[in-house]
């Protein structure tokens, strides 16, 4: 296997480094088990690895190639290790870096937990494109109504670096709170809605109010 040869090429003695095949629902137990993650895949991917993802919410620190995908979101050294493919020997270094009187250094410990911001933010990047496609193709609007932008248009910034302080308020209320909340806001709706099919003000009023909620 590709790794493994990478090992011997570094001289490291033969055994140390085993493919072993495992279950994807092993996965985790094996990630949770382990000390780091190196990437050893040299292949452009189109989208960020999801092992990486996972390796980097577990808490893991990670060692990948400078693919172009990877770069996008991982700065070498700030939230996980990154290699020139061309000079995969650049691997025992980082490796030997990473470790202090056998046990990871504080600085690898820094970085694995940067890079579980990373990690969460991806993966809600992930969902946000998710469900902006799946309106983009279920929501039919009348003529008359402005078309939202599409997918291809929400701005990185708000899929990249996700506002999670927005969502203190729902995270410290408690579940009933938040149902009766929406329960209220909805009623005030469906209320103003009647009135308007029974020929009241004709339009339906905005409803000065904000809640959390979950979906």
């Amino acid at each position: 296997m590709a790794v493994e040869a990478i090992a011997l090429n570094l001289r490291y003695p033969r055994g140390v480094v085993r493919h072993i095949a495992i279950d994807e629902d092993e996965a985790d137990n094996v990630l949770a088990a382990a000390d780091i993650l190196i990437y050893g895949s040299f292949l452009e991917e189109q989208s960020f690895p999801g092992i990486l993802i996972k390796s980097m919410s577990f808490g893991k620190p990670i060692i990948a190639p400078d693919l172009s995908m990877i770069k996008k979101y991982v700065d070498d050294r700030v939230n996980g290790y990154l290699f020139p493919k061309e000079k995969i020997s650049v691997l025992t270094r980082i490796i030997l870096q990473m470790i202090s009187e056998g046990k990871l250094s504080p600085l690898v410990h820094n970085v694995s937990s940067l890079a579980k911001d990373t990690a969460k933010n991806l993966m809600v990047m992930e969902t946000v494109e998710g469900y902006a496609s799946l309106l983009e193709n279920l929501l039919k609007f009348p003529s008359e109504v402005a078309f939202p932008k599409a997918v291809t248009e929400i701005p990185p910034k708000l899929k990249e670096e996700w506002k999670w302080n927005l969502f203190a308020a729902s995270a410290h209320s408690t579940y009933a709170n938040r149902t009766l909340r929406s329960l209220i806001f909805l009623d005030k709706l469906e209320e103003q809605w009647s009135q308007s099919q029974t020929g009241g003000s004709g339009s339906v009023i905005a409803i000065d109010e904000s809640f959390p909620y979950d979906i």
